[in-house]
């Protein structure tokens, strides 16, 4: 079987955030594709916010 496509959104602060990606994790999620217009703040806050707590 080959990749399969969800479109899923995840808006919200950062614990809904986190608490998303880690049940996404749990489904065996592997990996995600950010769309859209987002601002550099925006990206700079993900990355200070959201991906320094999901750092083994």
């Amino acid at each position: 079987m080959g990749p399969v496509r969800i479109r899923y959104r995840m808006v919200g602060s950062t614990d809904k955030i986190l608490s998303e990606i880690k049940a996404c994790k749990q489904m065996a999620v592997r990996s995600f594709i950010s769309l859209g217009n987002s601002h550099i703040d925006e990206c700079v806050a993900f990355g200070e916010r959201v991906m320094s707590e999901l750092k083994p």
